[in-house]
């Protein structure tokens, strides 16, 4: 999904946006345009957050959820020449849920079972 605007967001989805919509990008050294890709871990722990009135994606920290209208854990970076896109899952969709990583851990580990069929 290149445009959010397009879907409703719900929680655990995975979405892909580009760096454009990304306040706080990540910076990483390279000589040359290159195809360049990034998995991030479950455990890597990277955050980003819509918190009003902002409505770029920016980094926050766990402490900063509850004021988030959107909270995503970062999955992948891909760099092709000047494009970046950012992959995210998605872990509240509005303002009334709570990041639970319970129930996070539950859901992947379900999605798996799926996968791996």
């Amino acid at each position: 999904m290149e445009n959010p605007r397009l879907a409703k967001l719900k929680k655990y989805m995975e979405i892909k946006i580009r760096s454009i919509a990304i306040r706080d990008p990540l910076i990483f050294e390279m000589e040359r345009e290159y195809l360049f890709g990034i998995d991030f871990s479950k455990d890597s722990d990277i955050f980003y957050g819509i918190n009003p009135p902002n409505h770029f994606l920016g980094l926050i920290t766990n402490d900063g959820f509850d004021k988030c209208n959107l909270v995503c854990r970062l999955l992948g970076w891909n760099k092709e020449d000047e494009n970046e896109l950012y992959t995210f899952r998605i872990l509240k969709a509005n303002i009334d849920e709570v990041v639970d990583f319970k129930e996070e851990e539950e859901y992947i580990k379900n999605a798996n079972k799926y996968i791996s069929k």
